[in-house]
């Protein structure tokens, strides 16, 4: 069944067929994780909300266990530190129970000790507080086009190389 999708619905409109991807944010800071999805929903994007670590466990524990269920996210984005669990925690529960569902992690603490567990525990791209909301769309669009293959993540710092995963040094959205 071929979809006609309407021009106005984001520049990711391409990834519209049957239906729109979902994305999970989350993130304590409500004016970054209001901001993150506002930004991916005006670019078509479905975008479901967690507050905390806890929030963001249940929905991800809830998807894991029933795919069939609503909600089932495409990619998820996460904040390290929150009150709760980590998202480190969180990507440490999803690898447990084989998920392949690509993290992008946001973090303050851009430590090369965070950037490495992140990326140990499959997160396909890292960016530091403050980032560019272009690189994290990059990195969003590649890891949904091409699912299980990692992108580059340079914890140098720097745009995150030419597939748009990474640290940087740039705005936050």
């Amino acid at each position: 069944m071929s979809m006609n999708v309407p021009a106005d619905w984001g520049r990711h409109g391409r990834f519209l067929r049957e239906r729109a991807p979902r994305i999970l944010v989350a993130d304590d800071d409500p004016d970054i994780r209001s901001e993150l999805a506002s930004a991916l929903s005006e670019d078509g994007f479905l975008v479901v909300e967690a507050a905390d670590g806890n929030e963001l466990l249940d929905l991800v524990v809830h998807a894991v266990a029933d795919p069939s269920a609503r909600p089932f996210f495409d990619a998820i984005v996460t904040d390290v530190m929150m009150p709760g669990f980590s998202g480190l925690d969180v990507l440490t529960a999803m690898r447990s129970r084989t998920a392949r569902v690509p993290v992008l992690v946001i973090t303050a603490f851009g430590d090369e000790r965070t950037i490495r567990i992140a990326e140990s525990l499959g997160a396909v791209a890292v960016f530091r507080k403050p980032f560019d909301l272009e690189d994290l769309r990059t990195a969003l669009e590649n890891a949904l086009a091409h699912p299980g293959r990692p992108h580059r993540s340079d914890a140098e710092g720097g745009n995150g190389g030419e597939d748009g995963g990474g640290t940087n040094g740039g705005k936050t959205p």
